[in-house]
């Protein structure tokens, strides 16, 4: 489910923004990741999503304006007509720096991981994140 009808997942999501930005306070550094579900790049975000916001307002960093852009999807598919990879990125990081700790880097690897029969790991991208000592 995508845009406005989202929106139950949307108010867990900012519940846990809210939660981890209240438990980290006064910490240095902190880097927040995971499947959130939401693109950054949907124009509808802002009217029911303001997981972003949470983070950003308190001195986090979107991580994906570092590299390429939020726009490499983490949740692919393949367009059926051009045969190009298409999708959402909707597999966020957020860090506050400082500390000890730079994020230098946000990448997408351009492959998904391999699917066993018993199913394990993730129909998502990986994401790579680096980070480096000051």
């Amino acid at each position: 489910v995508q845009g406005p009808e989202d929106c139950e997942n949307a108010r867990k999501r900012m519940g846990a923004a809210a939660a981890l930005v209240r438990r980290y306070e006064g910490w240095s550094s902190v880097l927040v990741a995971g499947d959130f579900n939401v693109d950054p790049e949907d124009s509808g975000r802002a009217i029911y999503d303001r997981t972003d916001d949470i983070f950003t307002t308190r001195s986090f960093d979107r991580l994906c304006e570092t590299k390429r852009g939020c726009s490499m999807p983490t949740y692919p598919k393949v367009a059926k007509r051009s045969k190009r990879l298409e999708g959402s990125a909707i597999d966020l990081a957020f860090f506050r720096g400082g500390g000890l700790w730079k994020a230098t880097s946000f990448d997408v690897l351009e492959k998904a991981p391999q699917r066993s029969k018993n199913k394990l790991g993730s129909d998502h991208l990986p994401v790579l994140i680096e980070l480096r000592r000051r």
